[in-house]
């Protein structure tokens, strides 16, 4: 899994950068407040998580391993975050 590892990190800093735009752009143009983003970001990302890998699944070898990888952990787990919505929901809680 070694070989997977900058596929990771290259793809998990733009995940990062992807949710922050985003988050912003649902904010501030759309009106969103910051945990709806959140929570809308974090369904997407668990939407396409399960497309990657429904696809690696129903077709062995169309990605491949490091690259499933990067999609997965690195660019999907950057760009969806359970800290931050566990955060914007306890946030929520004690108002």
């Amino acid at each position: 899994m070694i070989t997977a590892a900058p596929w990771v990190a290259l793809f998990g800093l733009l995940g990062i950068f992807a949710r922050w735009g985003i988050q912003l752009a649902a904010v501030r143009s759309l009106g969103l407040p910051v945990h709806g983003a959140t929570f809308g970001i974090n369904a997407l990302g668990s939407l396409l998580i399960g497309v990657v890998a429904g696809i690696a699944q129903v077709r062995p070898g169309a990605i491949s391993e490091p690259l499933r990888a990067g999609l997965t952990v690195g660019f999907l787990g950057g760009f969806t975050t359970f800290s931050a919505f566990s955060i914007e929901s306890w946030s929520l809680l004690k108002i």
